[in-house]
Parts: C-alpha cells; sequence; structure tokens
C-alpha cells in the first residue's frame, strides 16, 4: 500500500514526532535548553534517514550539522564539518577559530588548558543568534576525543536554545568507548530529552519496503523469507531489491564481502570459528558446537559476539543455550567461504551427532548437505510433521522443500509441503504442490483430501465455481460414512458459509456433526459448530451464535488448534463488531487478534483487519481504518482479501483527495480481481472506480463506470449488499449525474422499487434522489418520518444528514438546515477530507445564527438577486409593489446590508 513516508522511514513515525515534540517544547521556552534526541541502533537501521527528516521537518533558523569519519579522525573534526559554511563570529579569537576549523596556522598555538573547548561552545552559542537551534552529530561512535568533549561540555550548558540531536551505534564498537557513553549519558540526562534505538522492521513493514522497490507482488512465504534473511534491516533490504535478489538467490559477490568485513580484524580462530557455525544452520546449540570441537572456543564466541558478528538467545535458567548470526545474510555470506571438503568433514560429523540426539531438523540439514536422498526424506518428513502439528508451518514448509529437493516425486512430502504452504497463506505454492500429488497418487483417500484443500486455495483465489467442482471431485473419491467423507462434509458446510447460502448449513451440519463425533474428528466438530451458529446470526438468534463461537473459542485454546480458533474469532467478530459500543468493540478485536496471534493473523488476518475497517468505517475513525489497511495490506497473503483491502484503502485515499494513491490502489485491486468470481471481491474495484470518476467530475466516465459496476453481478448479489449499491447512487448524484440515470442503476442492480421501506437503504437513496431531483420539501418529508434511519457507515451518513441539510436551506429553513449539517459535521469529526471540507463549507455558507427569512423573503430576495425591480417582482409573485418594498426593506435589516445590490451578494454567499 502506497504511504507518503519515505521508505527509510517505515516504523520510524513516533521517533519523527517526538523529535518534532521536543523541538516545540524547546522553541516555547529556549532558555530551557539544552534538550537532547539521541538514535542508537546497528549499523544499516536508518539513524541518518531518521536525522535527515527531523533536519528537515524542523527546518530551523541555525542547523549545525556535522558527520564523524569513520577512519583517520582528526581533531575537531565535528566542529570543522558542521562550521564549514558559516563565517567566523565576532569577537571569537581568530587562531582559535582556524584550530578548531582545522584551518592552517602561523606557528604554535598556545593557550591555556581548556581554551579550545570553551571557544567552541561561546562560537556555537553565538552562532545561534539566542535563536533555537539545532546541533547535530551524525556517527558519534566515530567522533575523535577533542570532539566527543565538545559534545559533553555542550550538554552541560545551561541555557543553550538548542537541541542536540546525536546519532550513534552501540558504544562498544566506538573509536573512544568510555567518552561516547560518557556523552550518550549526558544527553539522555537532559530534560525533555528522548532517545529511541531503532531495531529491525517488522514483517508489515518489510512487505512495504519490498513493494516500493517496484518488485512484482511478493509473496507472503517471501516476506518472511527477506525478513529472516536481513532481521528486517532496512539497508540489507535495500541492497538485495537493488541486486534483485529479494529470495533465496545466492547473494552476489559484492554484498558477500561487505558482510564479511566485519571478520576482517578478528583473529584467525575466531573467523574459523565463524565458518563453522554459518554451515551448521542459523540457531546452533551451544552443546552441539561443543561436542563437534573439542577445544575451548570460549574467547573466539565472546570476540564474534563482541564485533556484532553474533549474537545469543538465553535458555529458560538464564545462560545462553544457542548462537545465531545476526542475519540469514551474515550466514550466508561466511558459508559461501567454506571449501567443499571442509563442509563435507564437518557435516558428517553433525549427522552422527544429531542421529544420536534424534534431531531430525539437524539430520534433514547435514543428510542433505552430504546428498544422502533416503535419509534426508524420512528425517524430513519426521521433523515437518512434528513442526506442522505444533503449527511451525514456515520450518515445516522448509523440512519440506528440503527433502523435495532431493527426491521431487515424493507423495508424502508433497502432500507437506501443500499442508504447510496452505497453513501459512501460501495459497499458489500449496496449490502447486496439491496439483502435482494428484498426478502422481492413485489413493482415493489422498486425491480427495488432496482436492478437499484445493475447494478452500480456489476459495481464498476467488474462484468460487472452481471451489464447488473441487468439492464434488473430494466427495466423490469418500467413501460415504468414512473419515475423509466426514471431512468433505465439513468442508462443504464451511464453503455454504463462505457463499452465504444460509438454508443449506443447517441440514448439512445436522448430517455431518454425528459422522464427525463417531470419527473423533474434533476439529471437524468445532468446524460445523461454526458453521451452524453463522446460519444461526443469519436466521435471527444472534445469542445463541455468539454463545456458540466463545465456546469454539475457549475449547480451541485448550486444545491448541489455532485454525479453529482463528475462524471462531474471526466469526464473532463479524458479528459482535456491529452490536458492543465503541469501547467494547475495540477491546473484543484487540482479545481477537491477540489470541489468534501470528499464525491465525497469516491465515484470517484479512477477514479480520476487513471487519476492523468496517467498524472504523462506521464510526468515522478514518486514521484507524487507514492504520489498519497500512499495516495489513503489504503482507496479505489471501488474493481477495487484497482486493478488497487494496479497494478500502483507495476508497479512504479519495476520501483524503490522495488521488494519485488511489489511482494505484485501484490499479492494483482491478488486477488481483481479473480472474475472479467471487461476487463482492469482484465489484470492490468497479466501486472505486467510481469514486475516482466522481471525483474527476467527467459524466461519461462516471456513466461508464456505474454501467460496469451494475454488469460485475448478478442481482441477487447486489441485493445482499444493496447499501452499497446505494452508496455508489448517492456518489454520483453529488457529482451532478442525472437523478434519473441513477434511478435506472438502481433498478437495474436490485430489481426493486425505489421507495421508502422496500429495503434497508431505500429511505436514504429517496431523501437523496428527491433533493436532486428539486423536490426539496420530499426529501425533508422522507427524512422526518418515523422510520427514517441514517445508513451506519459514517460517510454515507454524513451524506444523507447534509442533504437533508441542503434541503432545508433551499426551503429557507436556516436553523433547521444547521442543525443537520452540524450533526453531518460531528459524524467526520474524525474523518478529514473532501467530504467533510463540502460539509464545512455549507455551514458556513448558512446565515449567521438568529438571522432567518421566510419563505416569501427568499422568494423575493431571489428574484431581487436575478436582477428583477420591484415592479417585476410583484408582478411574478402576484402581489402589490408596496409589500415588495416592505419585504426588501425587512430582508436589508435581518442581513444587516445597505442595498439590493449587498443583499444579492449576501444571498449568493447563503442560499443561492
Amino acid at each position: 500500500m502506497t504511504n507518503s513516508a519515505p521508505p527509510a522511514l517505515l516504523g520510524r513515525a513516533a521517533d519523527l514526532d517526538a523529535a518534532i515534540t521536543a523541538w516545540e517544547k524547546l522553541a516555547a521556552d529556549p532558555h530551557s535548553g539544552p534538550v537532547a534526541y539521541t538514535v542508537t541502533g546497528e549499523a544499516g537501521m536508518g539513524k541518518t534517514s531518521l536525522l535527515h527528516a527531523i533536519v528537515d521537518r524542523i527546518n530551523a533558523p541555525t542547523t549545525l550539522y556535522g558527520t564523524a569519519r569513520a577512519s583517520a579522525a582528526e581533531p575537531h573534526d565535528w566542529f570543522a564539518a558542521a562550521t564549514a559554511t558559516y563565517e567566523r563570529p565576532a569577537d571569537t579569537d581568530p587562531l582559535a577559530w582556524n584550530v578548531l576549523q582545522q584551518q592552517p596556522v602561523d606557528g604554535p598555538l598556545s593557550l591555556p588548558d581548556r581554551a579550545l573547548l570553551r571557544v567552541g561552545v561561546r562560537a556555537l552559542r553565538l552562532l545561534t543568534s539566542g535563536e533555537p537551534a539545532l546541533i547535530v552529530v551524525d556517527d558519534l561512535h566515530w567522533l575523535d576525543s577533542e570532539s566527543l568533549t565538545l559534545w559533553a561540555e555542550l550538554a552541560a550548558t545551561r541555557g543553550l536554545p538548542a537541541m542536540l540531536i546525536a546519532g550513534s551505534r552501540d558504544p562498544d564498537e566506538a573509536h573512544h568507548p568510555q567518552a561516547v557513553t560518557h556523552v550518550l549519558t549526558r544527553l539522555n540526562a537532559l530534560a525533555n530529552s528522548h532517545r529511541c534505538t531503532l531495531t529491525g522492521l517488522t514483517l508489515p513493514e518489510v512487505g512495504q519496503l519490498v513493494s516500493r522497490g517496484g518488485e512484482p507482488r511478493v509473496s507472503a512465504h517471501h516476506i518472511r523469507t527477506i525478513h529472516r534473511r536481513t532481521g528486517g534491516n532496512p539497508f540489507w533490504i535495500n541492497e538485495l531489491i537493488n541486486a534483485g535478489t529479494l529470495t533465496d538467490a545466492p547473494l552476489p559477490g559484492r554484498l558477500a564481502a561487505l558482510i564479511r568485513a566485519r571478520l576482517s580484524d578478528v583473529p584467525d580462530s575466531a573467523r574459523a570459528l565463524a565458518r563453522t557455525i554459518a554451515q551448521l544452520g542459523e540457531t546452533v546449540d551451544l552443546e552441539l558446537l561443543a561436542n563437534l570441537i573439542d577445544e575451548d572456543i570460549t574467547e573466539e564466541i565472546t570476540t564474534l559476539i563482541e564485533t556484532g558478528v553474533l549474537t545469543t538467545t538465553p535458555g529458560t535458567n538464564g545462560p545462553a543455550t544457542t548462537l545465531s548470526f545476526r542475519h540469514a545474510l551474515a550466514r550466508e555470506a561466511i558459508a559461501s567461504t567454506v571449501l567443499p571438503a571442509e563442509s563435507t568433514a564437518l557435516h558428517a560429523r553433525a549427522l552422527r551427532l544429531a542421529q544420536s540426539r534424534n534431531d531430525y531438523s539437524g539430520i534433514v540439514r547435514h543428510a542433505h548437505a552430504l546428498n544422502q536422498t533416503e535419509v534426508t526424506v524420512q528425517a524430513a518428513l519426521a521433523a515437518g510433521r512434528e513442526y506442522f502439528d505444533r503449527w511451525l508451518s514456515t520450518a515445516a514448509l522448509d523440512m519440506a522443500l528440503l527433502g523435495l529437493e532431493v527426491q521431487p516425486d515424493n507423495i508424502d512430502l508433497l502432500e507437506l509441503a501443500g499442508e504447510s504452504a496452505t497453513q501459512q497463506g501460501d495459497f499458489p505454492a500449496g496449490k502447486e504442490f496439491y496439483q502435482r500429488l494428484i498426478a502422481l497418487s492413485a489413493d482415493p483417500e489422498r486425491l480427495s483430501l488432496a482436492h478437499l484443500r484445493l475447494a478452500a486455495v480456489a476459495w481464498h483465489e476467488g474462484r468460487v465455481g472452481d471451489m464447488w467442482t473441487c468439492l464434488d471431485r473430494s466427495e466423490a473419491l469418500a467413501e460415504e460414512g468414512s473419515v475423509q467423507y466426514a471431512r468433505c462434509l465439513t468442508g462443504r458446510a464451511q464453503a455454504l458459509v463462505w457463499a452465504e447460502e444460509w438454508g443449506k448449513i443447517i441440514p448439512l451440519c445436522e448430517q455431518a456433526e454425528p459422522l464427525a463425533k463417531r470419527h473423533g474428528l474434533e476439529r471437524q466438530v468445532h468446524s460445523l459448530a461454526v458453521s451452524r451458529s453463522m446460519a444461526e446470526h443469519h436466521n435471527g438468534d444472534v445469542e445463541s451464535a455468539v454463545s456458540t463461537l466463545e465456546g469454539v473459542w475457549r475449547n480451541a485454546e485448550k486444545l491448541g488448534d489455532l485454525r479453529k480458533l482463528a475462524r471462531a474469532v474471526n466469526n464473532l467478530l463479524l458479528i459482535q463488531m456491529g452490536r458492543l459500543n465503541d469501547d467494547e468493540a475495540w477491546d473484543l478485536y484487540e482479545r481477537g487478534t491477540k489470541a489468534v496471534g501470528d499464525f491465525g493473523m497469516a491465515i484470517h488476518g484479512g477477514t479480520i483487519t476487513r471487519i476492523g475497517v468496517g467498524r472504523a468505517i462506521e464510526q468515522g475513525l478514518q486514521e484507524r481504518a487507514w492504520q489498519l489497511l497500512h499495516e495489513r495490506l503489504p503482507i496479505e497473503a489471501d488474493p481477495t482479501e487484497r482486493v478488497v483491502l487494496a479497494a478500502h484503502a483507495g476508497l479512504i485515499a479519495v476520501e483524503r483527495n490522495e488521488i494519485e494513491t488511489a489511482t494505484t490502489l485501484y490499479r492494483r485491486s482491478l488486477s488481483e480481481s481479473i480472474n475472479m468470481d467471487k461476487h463482492w471481491a469482484v465489484t470492490y474495484p468497479q466501486w472505486l472506480k467510481i469514486a475516482l470518476a466522481c471525483r474527476g467530475g467527467d459524466a461519461a466516465q462516471i456513466s461508464e463506470a456505474v454501467r460496469t459496476y451494475r454488469d460485475s453481478n448478478t442481482v441477487e448479489e447486489h441485493r445482499r449488499r444493496a447499501h452499497r449499491a446505494v452508496a455508489v447512487a448517492c456518489a454520483a448524484l453529488e457529482a451532478r449525474q442525472s437523478p434519473t440515470e441513477v434511478r435506472t442503476f438502481v433498478t437495474q442492480c436490485l430489481a426493486l422499487p425505489i421507495v421508502p421501506g422496500a429495503f434497508d437503504e431505500a429511505y436514504s437513496l429517496c431523501v437523496a434522489l428527491r433533493f436532486h431531483e428539486g423536490d426539496a420539501a420530499g426529501a425533508v418529508s422522507v427524512a422526518e418520518s418515523p422510520e427514517f434511519v441514517v445508513p451506519p457507515q459514517a460517510p454515507l451518513r454524513a451524506s444523507i444528514l447534509a442533504i437533508v441539510g441542503r434541503a432545508h436551506q433551499h426551503l429557507g429553513n436556516v436553523e433547521a438546515a444547521r442543525t443537520w449539517l452540524l450533526s453531518a459535521e460531528r459524524t467526520l469529526r474524525r474523518w478529514p477530507g473532501h467530504r467533510r471540507d463540502s460539509i464545512d463549507s455549507l455551514l458556513k455558507s448558512l446565515p449567521p445564527e438568529g438571522v432567518s427569512l421566510t419563505a416569501r423573503e427568499r422568494e423575493v430576495l431571489t428574484l431581487a438577486a436575478a436582477g428583477l425591480a420591484n415592479r417585476q417582482i410583484a408582478r411574478r409573485l402576484e402581489i402589490s409593489q408596496r409589500t415588495v418594498e416592505v419585504h426588501v426593506s425587512k430582508i436589508l435589516a435581518k442581513t444587516k446590508t445597505a442595498s439590493r445590490t449587498e443583499a444579492a451578494a449576501w444571498a449568493a454567499r447563503h442560499f443561492l
């Protein structure tokens, strides 16, 4: 999803805001300075980018910015760099200034102790001219000792009107560790100081960064691979993007050499140990390492940790039990330097050790490296099944892929790979593995299960027709009454929920539940309970549905059944989010997402996010809806959810007048939906297309977009989401599309009469149509009927409220208009954009409170503003000229205008 922040600032918005807040406090009281802002983190985390962003955003009158040198540092480096473009302040000793600026001086310099330090501080103070200034150092850890002493002194200079901003790595990596620690300690001790430590990007942020790199759609599995390889380090992610090796391709030589540079200064024994560890895997057990290497390696491990090559993971009771590289790229780069004979000998020893410990994942890695096919396959199946049963689908897929590398046609491995891939949301990979299995297997039960899994994949990919075909094939291969037949019935019940065929669900559940219980299929029993609960909810038995889903939630947590837990949470949110008050709804949402965890969000995250976005839109919480979409869209694995989330984000971008962003999201949503026949996914891009056309204002484009939306689905499907057709109709009307054309569109979509009460949103549509047809009184009459209910979605609700306000305004009911428009404005108080701007303009156009013209006075003023004389007005209204003169006099008094011309201008501002 597109975002206005530059890639280097992904995940750093809060840190940037903190800097702005600190600056604002200093600007309000300059003599309270100095204040400090420190940014720490390992190389590549974006410290420099954040410093530049802070400087750009603050745009202080004076900015003194200096960067340290990584090598060959000289005394006063920072001062010389920061003041390079400044003239020497008056009353500053020229000789001392030249020394601080590293300029040539004639003869030896003889100054009292600390005199240069005092001159430097005084010069910086003079350069600020007593106004708030930014004093910035990048790469503090590389500063020379004199510059560090100056920075420590600046931090101790009371009343200095400056914000001291420092970027640094860990002091252990510094040229002068103790001095850097001293400076950071002083800076962080200042009042209003802020310290942030930059860590690796999260999975969603990695997804955003990769998509900005111009890459085509990257799967969720590959995003996790990129995150694992780089540790979320933005520098390395960008390097992989530039090198075109985002997934599992070997590192280009330049990148590998850059990574290995960290080992250039360590002893040969430590470098050799690093090569050994790199071959053993991404994490290495210390006990395993000790058994492989007979000599004491404590010193080498300590060296590799201190240089940042390795990190440790604590054991249960405290001491470290495993070693790992900071990110997988480091391991790859170092492992590539190992000679084949050295590698073979090490893997042979490691394999024997792994076999003695029944370490199946270790056996897979080492047997694979030694080309031992049967050992690799058997261990891959054992390790993969163990990981899969623990819901570690990524690890299970890794094991299956290693096994398939040596035996591509192994049916057991294909089944494991298919299950693992779909379990983590990588549907294209899952489909490929199942199709290969079907081509190779002759076992009816296994084939039935593969088709059942492909049915789920087809649904997620938006291919509803294919889903029913796969279900039919699966059932045809399963023996009636068998375990597999129970699974088939359970899968069909879930498919009926997806397809919203409510009438078929409960009879099917009644058929399937006894069979699932007889075979001890507890997960299928839970799945059927969820399907039944959704049918009950649709039939109006909400309490029973909620009770069932809460029960499944509890039982799934006890059993560790994360798939059913996620589905129960998803459906409970679907039912409850709209019924609970705001705080309760968001509390349930947070509890649900926390309960399902990373695995549940991998599969159901798109649906759960969409439910949250829907509630945020109802409440008019634009920023919350935008943030939910912003976080989810880059990592969404489900193709149909990607379509919907992208379209939702595009619709909000249109509201925010971010048309370029909305257009990009429209193209993405449309391209993803091309081969889909899932009705609700297909219509979302068309909805966004209409919103964009309406903002553009081209009548022909709006008409074409409206027709495309109408033709995208059947009448039955349009009726299921009639509110969307009404939103489309209202948008077209507001864009000055013909009410006749809009009536025709809605009638063709819904095949229902457009009269109040014909369907839930008919009242709102009637209000909008009557107003735009010129029947303001009719619009007000519908809105004031006891049955009138405004739409639940805040944007549409505000638009309807505003239309009623405009109708009252046309009728001269100024205070009624103000009441309705204020209600519309309150609805959008947290929904900025063109809709709110329009309502604000309408409110400003109303006469001040207390100015109320009668209907006759409005008629007289309208005709006067059109240029008619009193005599012509009298003839037009069939009243006497004297009566017209009385009305004009009252109008001038009420509007506080001095002439007919001023009154006409007043009328143009307020109701014409």
